[in-house]
Parts: C-alpha cells; sequence; structure tokens
C-alpha cells in the first residue's frame, strides 16, 4: 500500500467517523454525550485536513485552512428535499452507505446507490436523476468517465464528485467535495449542485 493510498483510506475512515458522530450529536438529547460527540467532529475535521494535506501533490501548496471551531449542530428537522433524485456511486460500501444516509437525514428522500459505474449506468437507464455523487478514483470506470458518459445521455444530471484524492479537474457546473465531508458540506454539495 502507498502513502497516497494510506491517506486516501484515512479520509474515507474519518468521513464516516464524521458522518457518524454528527447523527449522535444530533439524535441525543443528553448535553454531556452531545459535547462528546460534536468534540469528536472537531478533531476528525482537523484530521481530516491533515490527511487532505497528505494527499495534495507535493509541487501544489495547499491553501490555509482556517482554524476549525467548535462544530454548530442545528436541531431543527431538516427541510424535505422531495423531488431531487439522487445517487450515490462509491466503491466502498460503507461509505455510500454513510453518504446516502447523511442525504436521507437531511431531507433527501429519493437517494440510490450504485457500487461502480456499470451499476450506476443499469440505475439510470431504470430512472433518471437529478444528481449523481461520485467518487472519483474506483476500479474499472472512473467517476470523472462516468460522468462523461451519464451526461451524453442525460445533459441535465449534475455531479458532486466526493472523493478522497487531491484536486480533481470537474466538469463545469459540477462540484468537488473532499473526503472526508460532513453530512451538511454532502447536503450543500447536492443543493449548490440544484442551483
Amino acid at each position: 500500500m502507498t502513502a497516497a493510498d494510506a491517506a486516501h483510506d484515512l479520509a474515507n475512515l474519518l468521513a464516516i467517523v464524521i458522518a457518524r458522530a454528527a447523527l449522535i450529536a444530533r439524535q441525543t438529547s443528553e448535553a454531556s454525550v452531545r459535547a462528546d460527540a460534536e468534540a469528536i467532529c472537531v478533531v476528525a475535521e482537523q484530521a481530516a485536513s491533515l490527511a487532505r494535506r497528505a494527499l495534495a501533490p507535493a509541487d501544489e501548496p495547499m491553501e490555509d485552512e482556517e482554524e476549525l471551531g467548535p462544530v454548530v449542530f442545528d436541531r431543527a428537522e431538516p427541510a424535505a428535499r422531495t423531488g431531487v433524485r439522487v445517487l450515490v456511486v462509491d466503491d466502498d460500501p460503507t461509505i455510500r452507505l454513510v453518504v446516502a444516509r447523511s442525504l436521507a437525514f437531511h431531507g433527501y428522500e429519493d437517494v440510490r446507490t450504485a457500487a461502480d459505474a456499470d451499476e450506476a449506468l443499469a440505475h439510470l437507464s431504470e430512472q433518471p436523476v437529478d444528481v449523481v455523487v461520485t467518487d472519483v478514483q474506483m476500479p474499472g470506470t472512473r467517476g470523472d468517465d462516468l460522468a462523461a458518459m451519464v451526461r451524453d445521455i442525460h445533459p441535465s444530471v449534475r455531479f458532486v464528485f466526493h472523493t478522497g484524492s487531491g484536486p480533481v479537474e470537474v466538469p463545469p457546473g459540477a462540484i468537488h467535495l473532499l473526503k472526508p465531508a460532513s453530512s451538511e458540506e454532502l447536503a450543500q454539495a447536492v443543493a449548490e449542485a440544484m442551483t
């Protein structure tokens, strides 16, 4: 395993930690448990920043990131985002599940998943979607190649590239979101893709 592979796996793991801790913080009524979950999010987001730095090419300096403050959790229930159809494509089953559940938690009611580009194309042949949230580095067809294929068939589909790898060229109108992303960041990216 290369250092880049290890950093990619770490970014995926941290995405899970952040999503689960955010979910605990939202669902608990105990102040001490909520505070602990929020602290876990802060530390995991700081670790994620380090993982992103490890994934950045050595000749491409990263912008300095602001000091992470306390994570703020809105206790209000998310507004339903009915009518927005989302397909999550990731070869990692845990990431797929966490991203899909995070989006559902934030009100996206029609969220489907696919393990790879072939499965995604099969889903899309049955029923189109509005937004595809996809990893870039997957076995077989890469996420950016999937986007090109989908745009040929369904030009109105929007894309969010949710990847643990460093800078990625994204097509116009697409959004690049580094793993690990919080559930709020995922929901916001999908909302931005729709605008």
